[in-house]
């Protein structure tokens, strides 16, 4: 559609350098029309916004450090650090050293007999030949037994070897060791971030810091790629980075974006209301800004102050006219009362 009206706006130039022309004067001269496009002023409101920048960040308290109780050594890895990760996704497996796997048939062996002991002394009170007492002591040791083995039944070790699972959904932050290591119990093994505690710790200009809110609704661009998302403030900080010299800000994204990465985001903070209108309508002169607007077939000049701009459009304020048809293109060849062709053909 824009090629079409271009065209058409240069065949209409065309037409008016030949009308003008005459044989018998082939000397430069003052072009005294010109060709323009129209369209009806129209009225809009556009968003203020405040422009930040950031990184995608999580404190370690966020996250989730996965450990088990017991020695061995990593056998597989199925994950890589960054790699998103669903809350029970299977993301590597442990093999139990040879202590923990005889301490783990231990402690299942115990259950087991733990168990039958119980039956038998109930048995036994059933007849009357064991008292309340021997009955709540075997009670008892049955519970010793399968707090022993809960430690390798959470671990979900079912036999030597045992699968780690994500907790919950989110980012592997940290792979802490290599397939093969031996490690001690309790030693780190993956730390997973949390996609529900990911932010990005960004910065506004101090100037604009004051206009910011907890809340406020904010579109979040990639920094160097074409993925986008929209997010809210989470807060905003009372005093200037002594580093950055800008005002930290910190942003809840809706989505799940890779921890590290720099993304460009502007905060919706208001909104204004005015003419919009595409930004080729505005020229700058002598006198300040203006738009054109055509009354009979004459070029008008209308004083206007542009309020916001966003992309290839803008939102006015001026004395515009409602009710008279406004130049979209070819404004800066004009001057008050030029005569002027319109997209319609028209004078």
């Amino acid at each position: 559609m824009r090629r079409t009206r271009m065209a058409s706006f240069a065949l209409c130039l065309g037409v008016l350098a030949g009308c003008q022309a005459t044989p018998d004067d082939d000397a430069a001269h003052e072009v005294a029309s010109a060709a323009v496009l129209v369209a009806p002023p129209q009225k809009g409101v556009m968003p203020r916004t405040v422009v930040a920048w950031g990184e995608v960040s999580q404190g370690a308290p966020y996250q989730h450090m996965i450990t088990l109780p017991f020695d061995g050594s990593l056998a597989t890895l199925k994950v890589a650090q960054g790699e998103a990760v669903h809350r029970g996704q299977v993301l590597a497996s442990f093999d139990l050293a040879p202590d923990a796997r005889a301490t783990m048939d231990m402690a299942r062996t115990g259950v087991q007999s733990a168990a039958a002991s119980l039956a038998h002394v109930r048995r036994l009170r059933n007849d009357a030949l064991a008292t309340d007492e021997q009955v709540v002591q075997a009670s008892k040791a049955l519970a010793d037994a399968q707090a022993a083995f809960a430690v390798f039944a959470q671990a979900g070790s079912a036999d030597s070897s045992v699968a780690l699972r994500a907790p919950v959904d989110g980012t592997v932050a940290t792979v802490a060791v290599s397939p093969g290591q031996v490690v001690a119990a309790n030693t780190p093994l993956l730390a997973i971030s949390p996609t529900a505690s990911l932010t990005v710790a960004a910065g506004v200009e101090p100037g604009a810091a004051g206009m910011v809110r907890a809340g406020m609704p904010v579109d979040l661009e990639l920094v160097g790629g074409t993925r986008r998302m929209s997010g809210h403030v989470l807060g905003i900080a009372g005093a200037i980075d002594a580093q950055t010299r800008l005002v930290p800000v910190r942003i809840r994204p809706d989505a799940s974006p890779m921890p590290g990465s720099t993304w460009r985001a502007e905060i919706t903070v208001g909104e204004a209301a005015g003419w919009t209108a595409p930004a080729d309508a505005v020229v700058d002169d002598s006198r300040g800004r203006c738009v054109y607007q055509v009354r009979d077939g004459k070029a008008h000049r209308v004083d206007v102050r542009v309020v916001l701009e966003r992309g290839d459009r803008v939102l006015l304020s001026g004395d515009i006219d409602p009710s008279v048809p406004l130049v979209t293109a070819g404004g800066p060849q004009l001057a008050e009362g030029m005569t002027v062709v319109t997209s319609g053909g028209g004078r």
